[in-house]
């Protein structure tokens, strides 16, 4: 509902907003915690703590980062191991492969587009854009640049170097870059550890969102029953 009525997504949003405030007025009550906003909290910019709103940027950065970005990018990676068999078994017998199959992965189905508010009158090739503007950046063309990458509509999971664009570069690059990577390498490993056998449901299809941050919302799967892992007591 969210994607597609304004008035929800302005109610979410508030709700989110004011979950926020809570936590950076707690965790400024309480500064001690190893936790990421208590640490932003303790961090300073030339000599000044960060604002309340530059708090509230890390904040929404990493929710989407962990949440949206996340959930596309691994979704649409399980949609394409539980079809590209060969890719899987590489990273089932290859676990240190993992880091530069997730970065290709990254390039190749990067999640998110970047928008940025033109602050000052600029024309790039034929196109004027004036102040107060927006301005998206599709990076899944750049990251199929052959320019820049061999063989860019192949997917090479030991592809290196990479420098592909997905969530920004250099001092523009999403902090939520480290996240989804992280992210990817906790359920990838598990997952293939556990689970190395899986394909595409033939009774399912799955479901894909577009928009600034696209992939597949849903990827139903199957795969053959295994024993259930013992669980260690106490």
């Amino acid at each position: 509902m969210q994607y597609t009525d304004p008035e929800r997504s302005q109610i979410l949003t508030k709700e989110m907003r004011e979950h926020a405030d809570g936590l950076i007025d707690e965790r400024r009550a309480h500064p001690d915690g190893d936790d990421m906003l208590s640490l932003l909290i303790r961090a300073e910019l030339d000599g000044e703590p960060l604002t309340h709103e530059d708090l509230l940027g890390f904040f929404t950065i990493l929710l989407l980062a962990g949440i949206d970005n996340s959930t596309k990018f691994l979704a649409t990676t399980f949609w394409r191991l539980a079809w590209d068999i060969d890719l899987r078994r590489r990273l089932v017998a290859q676990p240190g492969l993992l880091p530069s199959a997730i970065d290709e992965l990254l390039r190749y189905y990067g999640p998110a587009m970047v928008g940025r508010k033109v602050t000052q009158k600029v024309t790039i090739g034929d196109v004027t854009m004036h102040p107060g503007q927006f301005a998206m950046m599709w990076l899944a063309v750049n990251n199929r640049d052959r320019k820049a990458f061999p063989y860019p509509d192949t997917l090479i999971p030991e592809r290196s170097p990479n420098r592909h664009l997905s969530l920004g570069h250099g001092i523009h690059r999403c902090l939520g870059l480290h996240l989804i990577r992280l992210e990817a390498t906790v359920v990838l490993t598990e997952t293939l550890r556990r689970i190395p056998m899986f394909e595409l449901d033939p009774d399912e299809e799955p479901e894909w969102t577009k928009g600034q941050v696209s992939g597949f919302d849903k990827v139903p799967i199957v795969f053959p029953p295994g024993e259930p892992l013992s669980v260690p007591e106490g």
